[in-house]
């Protein structure tokens, strides 16, 4: 659902991608072999489709394959993202490919945050003036019932 929902999900999806590719680079670099750092990986994620993806690929790279063609095929990463992943396999330079895309998506991620701020400011002071609205017509209401029984 947070996936799907419209001013959230470049939120969600960006800081999931970025936490991957982060956590992944972050621990190819320093030696971690493959198959347990997607294990990793799939624990730190936060987001329970990405986890799932994750784990085929986890179980598809143990029969040789390599990370960008399961997690295309999954179609919850976005093919910028399995295209640079493909760069960095084919040039050795995994961790490398890896930090630019974290880079990217957190960028995105600002970006995102940014747009959510900026379009929640104006639905905050309808829903405020909506409320202050309703008191004050609550209360003329009440008013008028008062003064509409009260026979001088």
């Amino acid at each position: 659902m947070q996936l799907r929902t419209p001013l959230i999900r470049g939120i969600i999806a960006s800081g999931v991608y970025s936490n991957f590719a982060r956590t992944l680079g972050t621990l190819l670099s320093n030696g971690v072999p493959i198959v347990q750092a997607l294990a990793i990986v799939e624990t730190t994620v936060g987001n329970a489709i990405i986890a799932d993806e994750i784990h085929k690929a986890r179980e598809r790279v143990t029969d040789g394959t390599t990370i960008s063609r399961p997690l295309a095929a999954g179609g919850a990463f976005p093919t910028a993202m399995i295209d640079m992943l493909q760069v960095g396999e084919q040039t050795g330079d995994m961790a490398n490919a890896l930090d630019h895309i974290a880079r990217r998506y957190e960028n995105e991620l600002n970006r995102n945050i940014k747009i959510f701020t900026t379009a929640l400011e104006p639905i905050m002071i309808v829903l405020v003036a909506v409320a202050v609205g309703f008191v004050a017509v609550s209360i003329l209401m009440a008013v008028f019932s008062l003064t509409s029984g009260m026979d001088v």
